[in-house]
């Protein structure tokens, strides 16, 4: 072989860690895998140590109730009511949403009513549950809950969006324990089958995938850095609570790795909920409130379809056109948030039903 040839190939023994034929890349590899797996251990012990901080410094505000394999957080407020049929108001949030998304309606409503939110398996305060996270196990759920809090019937349901699968699920199946339920912009439960929703199922997987994406950045610590390093001023959705609940949707929710990992679980099983409300039969002969959100636009933002947009209002007048008692109540003033822009209006709803069962 000609001294040419061989200076052409490799002469150095292939190390490791060495310099040889693939020493230096192999190296640099193992390096950087090294780098990346202590980067990893680290960010995952910055999140365990600030969860573990934020569990200390921002305790339920009201009663953890056990309901078998988990707890929940149920938060109470109102005078108990002195006739023994008095309803007692229950606020169910919508998916991703939690006890605090009523703040603006709760404190109102408990001027006149017993009114009790809560949050649903695994989030904020509240354990995480046995899976699916469909509207059935969250209906189970709630009824173990009022039972176990000594919370007694008859309730007036109040469900936004997928909240509003849950009570109507729950009234269907109890309608002995209601009297009442107000819909704040609720999911249909046809709105699968709907041509203009054909391609839901495709976002929901979309929707999934995001989720599932920022639940890995919030283990990984990589959320609390960017709060830490950035401040609040760029989470624009803590405008929609006061100032002084913003360290505490911090805490038990936009920093809590298990919130975006129930977000997924909930709307992995979203189709199969509107199912399950389908297949529950008729709806009971209650007085039901069903309030819809303005018809969005194009400046609304990038989700705002028109097709969509006049589908989901003419599901919500069919849905309370088929109601034996529906009234249908449009938001003017609000888009899918209906009673954190329009408080007022679900409010003077839930008054209405209060005062229908009290008649």
């Amino acid at each position: 072989m000609s001294a040419a040839v061989r200076r052409v190939g490799c002469n150095k023994k292939p190390l490791l860690l060495g310099c040889g034929c693939l020493g230096c890349p192999l190296g640099f590899l193992v390096s950087l895998l090294g780098l990346s797996l202590l980067l990893t251990v680290v960010g995952v012990t910055y999140q365990s140590i600030g969860e573990a901080r934020d569990r200390r410094q921002h305790p339920p505000p009201d009663q953890m109730v056990d309901v078998g394999r988990h707890r929940l957080h149920l938060y109470c407020t109102g005078a108990l009511a002195e006739a023994e049929d008095a309803p007692t108001v229950i606020l169910d949030a919508g998916l991703g949403g939690y006890s605090h998304d009523w703040v603006w309606v709760q404190p109102q409503v408990a001027e006149f009513a017993r009114v009790c939110s809560y949050d649903r398996a695994g989030y904020a305060w509240s354990d995480p549950g046995p899976m699916p996270r469909d509207s059935q196990h969250v209906v189970a759920d709630l009824q173990t809950l009022l039972t176990g809090a000594d919370v007694p019937s008859p309730y007036v349901l109040v469900g936004h969006s997928f909240g509003g699968l849950n009570a109507r699920l729950y009234a269907k199946q109890h309608p002995e324990q209601i009297v009442g339920v107000v819909l704040v912009d609720a999911t249909p439960e046809n709105v699968y089958d709907d041509p203009a929703f054909a391609a839901q199922w495709e976002g929901d997987r979309g929707e999934v995938l995001l989720f599932r994406t920022v639940a890995i950045l919030s283990r990984s610590g990589a959320l609390r850095l960017f709060v830490q390093l950035a401040g609040t001023e760029p989470l624009t959705f803590l405008r929609d609570y006061p100032l002084h609940l913003h360290d505490d949707i911090l805490a038990i929710a936009f920093l809590r790795t298990l919130y975006y990992e129930t977000v997924v679980a909930e709307l992995e099983t979203f189709e199969q909920s509107t199912r399950q409300v389908q297949a529950a039969g008729a709806d009971p002969d209650r007085p039901y409130v069903v309030i819809a959100r303005r018809l969005l636009e194009e400046q609304d933002g990038p989700d705002a379809d028109p097709a969509q947009e006049e589908a989901w209002r003419r599901l919500q007048t069919e849905l309370a056109e088929s109601l034996p008692q529906g009234v249908f109540v449009i938001a003017e003033r609000s888009d899918h948030l209906v009673h954190m822009q329009q408080p007022d209006l679900v409010v003077e709803a839930i008054r209405q039903v209060v005062e229908a069962a009290s008649d």
